[in-house]
């Protein structure tokens, strides 16, 4: 079931990506963190203390479609625009040199990245203070560190490569299925009890698309050959879940 809640979670957070035109800004990395890192963190403290706890302001998978089902609703009568509104122009008592800058959709945008990072530093701390074991702290911190390489291969994806920045959407889609890989791997441990791998090596296949990431010259070859790669990570991702699955 949070194997589910954590896809659904993912797509409610794409979904906002979309309403408000974020793409490959650091907006929109930090709504798709929002939903990613609380679950993952409540997931690894449950497997490593035997005590899950997870709530976002008691906002759960249901109340999340609701929300953005909300968001498209208010794009979808008043036009998308509308979410380019300045907020001076909304609240005018405020004063237009502070609050000239910000936009709707940033305010909205801080606020969901807000509560996953201010969430995710409270499951941190429980995980590390319900148990005494050094051990089990250890394994805590490992897992989080490598959930963190999850960000960094978002914000090192090049943006300016016409492929990405035309299908931007893709990486976040590709970011998701790994971070749903490593979820459901944890969940699987903690339901059938068994012992979590402390090194993830299905991180290593964002390596294959780095590496001609790396090669890419502006050349109609080298883009195909980056489409390739692209492609050829979502079919391993598919080959380590089906593996997953099986097992």
């Amino acid at each position: 079931d949070h194997g589910l809640d954590g896809f659904s979670m993912s797509v409610i957070s794409l979904n906002m990506v979309s309403i408000f035109f974020q793409g490959s800004s650091v907006l929109g990395m930090l709504c798709m963190l929002s939903t990613w890192f609380p679950l993952f963190l409540a997931s690894v403290v449950e497997y490593t203390t035997g005590v899950f706890e997870y709530s976002i302001s008691d906002i759960d998978g249901t109340m999340g479609v609701l929300i953005v089902v909300f968001f498209d609703l208010f794009g979808f009568i008043f036009g998308g625009n509308t979410y380019n509104t300045k907020i001076t122009d909304i609240l005018f008592f405020l004063p237009e040199s502070i609050f000239g800058g910000f936009i709707i959709k940033d305010i909205f945008m801080v606020i969901v990245g807000y509560l996953g990072v201010t969430y995710a530093v409270k499951y941190l701390i429980f995980g590390l203070k319900s148990t005494s074991d050094m051990k089990q702290k250890m394994d805590i911190i490992v897992q989080v560190v490598q959930h963190l390489l999850l960000y960094v291969v978002l914000f090192c994806v090049n943006p300016n490569i016409p492929f990405i920045h035309d299908y931007y959407c893709l990486v976040y889609i590709m970011a998701i299925f790994m971070y749903c890989l490593m979820l459901t791997k944890l969940i699987v441990c903690i339901t059938g009890k068994m012992k979590l791998s402390t090194v993830h090596w299905e991180y290593a296949t964002f390596l294959i698309y780095f590496y001609y990431q790396a090669q890419y010259d502006g050349s109609a070859q080298s883009e195909a050959n980056l489409k390739y790669a692209f492609f050829a990570t979502f079919l391993l991702l598919f080959v380590f879940y089906a593996r997953l699955f099986q097992s």
